[in-house]
């Protein structure tokens, strides 16, 4: 409008040529509104093109009823020269009654721009998987709400939580008992958990570009690092599946020395694992501190058990293959209990701003909980793997 009232000044400039520019720069303006809604959200597309519409169609009436009336009146001021002053008369006048004309259609426009713009067709709630009706919490509305937004990732990952415990307990009865259904949930268990960890992942990723505040961003991290040691406790748990699953084909079985061993063990990692859960949904540090002894118990267990698979071999009681078996499960149960501590460790970082994410575990809980080495001789002795029998059978 400024250059076109700039070129009035040179007298060569006439009404006929000024009105068709003057509507053509009301809808000019509308793409600085256009190219500002290029990857915003669905709504801020459509309030863009209601203002695109608004000015395409008010110029669209303007026009028209203009020049009809002109082609039976013939407005003699046409070729008259138009002045600075009268350009933004006639464009405030347009814009003035442009909106006094479509204002009662206001309601109309908004449908327009949701008839370009449709809303995503959602999948009813009945052909959902439990999973994909978990994720659809995951909301990128609340995104411009971080610490909302926060609050609904944590909710999800809980449910990733509680899924990646299930599988972990569901492969560890399949030692006991191998069923080929409980199999093949457990797979897709294991599958569902990796949706979970990629989905809320992403989540997460968009959501720390977003906050501001360093709370926030700390608790996008330690959830981050929570989410990554479920999603590699889902994996060992499958691991754990298969290995029975190869026991089952081979119709083999550890020796009832073995077997006793394992079932101790077996529930030292049921008890870290419920610990690992209730201390995930309630934050407790007390709660928390007590998954390091017992993972450093838990530790020792696997070492001895390994040893004494050893001595075994060398009496020529077991075989190399049952061995590596025995040696796959017993690694797998070890890396869970240390993805546990992992996870104790990140929700005392969480509560404790002071912590640095990289430092030792057992270390820095030793500094939280003066009673660590209480807890280890507590654990120690709840957990005994049973005395080697003299009459030993074979694996």
């Amino acid at each position: 409008m400024g250059i076109l009232q700039a070129l009035c000044a040179t007298g060569s400039i006439t009404y006929r040529t000024a009105l068709p520019i003057i509507m053509g720069q009301n809808i000019g303006t509308c793409v600085t509104a256009l190219l500002s809604s290029v990857g915003a959200s669905r709504n801020a597309k459509r309030a863009a093109l209601v203002h695109f519409y608004f000015n395409l169609i008010g110029t669209v009436l303007f026009m028209a009823v203009f020049y009809s009336v002109n082609s039976f009146v013939n407005f003699a001021f046409l070729d008259d020269v138009v002045g600075a002053a009268n350009i933004a008369v006639i464009h405030s006048a347009f814009n003035i009654a442009a909106t006094i004309v479509l204002l009662p259609f206001a309601d109309w426009l908004g449908k327009l721009a949701c008839l370009t713009i449709p809303d995503e067709k959602e999948v009813p709630d009945e052909n959902l998987t439990p999973v994909e009706k978990n994720i659809r919490a995951l909301d990128r509305r609340f995104l411009d709400m971080p610490g909302y937004a926060l609050v609904r990732a944590k909710s999800v990952s809980m449910q990733m939580a509680i899924t990646t415990c299930d599988t972990m307990i569901l492969a560890m009865e399949q030692l006991r008992e191998y069923d080929e259904n409980t199999a093949e949930g457990i797979e897709q268990m294991e599958r569902d958990v990796y949706t979970y960890e990629d989905e809320i992942g992403k989540y997460l990723y968009q959501l720390a570009a977003r906050t501001t505040s360093p709370g926030e961003g700390h608790g996008i991290t330690v959830l981050q690092h929570c989410i990554y040691d479920f999603e590699r406790v889902a994996e060992h748990a499958g691991n754990v599946g298969r290995s029975a699953k190869l026991l089952y084909e081979k119709k083999t079985d550890f020796s009832a020395q073995a077997i006793e061993e394992l079932r101790v063990y077996t529930h030292a990692i049921q008890e870290i694992m419920d610990q690992t859960l209730r201390v995930f949904s309630n934050e407790n540090i007390s709660d928390a501190v007590r998954i390091a002894p017992l993972e450093e118990v838990i530790r020792q267990m696997g070492n001895e058990m390994n040893d004494r698979h050893l001595k075994r071999l060398h009496r020529g009681e077991c075989t190399i293959e049952l061995g590596l078996v025995l040696a796959e499960i017993t690694n797998n149960y070890e890396r869970v209990a240390n993805h546990c501590a992992n996870i104790a460790l990140y929700l005392i970082q969480m509560k404790e701003e002071n912590f640095n994410i990289h430092s030792e575990d057992e270390e820095r809980l030793r500094e939280v909980d003066e009673n660590f080495q209480k807890l280890k001789r507590f654990y120690a002795q709840k957990y005994v793997l049973p005395q080697e029998k003299e009459m030993r059978q074979s694996e």
